[in-house]
């Protein structure tokens, strides 16, 4: 399923759309649905994460492994 996430190149990683479960009692990575790395915490839900030195090859297999189960 992280193969259908929304990826966009940056100069030094991978940008990769998240969405927030507002009003959690934890922060925590809930895993990958449809489009956005599911995780806990602010009351936004969309946001969005850099992750320098990622590679738009290595982000899927490493968002899915990531944790938790959506």
């Amino acid at each position: 399923m992280a193969a259908t996430l929304d990826l966009s190149p940056r100069s030094d990683g991978v940008r990769l759309p998240v969405h927030v479960r507002s009003r959690r009692s934890r922060a925590a990575i809930f895993g990958v649905t449809k489009l956005a790395l599911v995780v806990a915490g602010v009351t936004g839900r969309r946001r969005g994460v850099e992750v320098a030195g990622l590679s738009m090859e290595d982000a899927p297999p490493r968002v899915a492994t990531s944790g938790g189960a959506a």
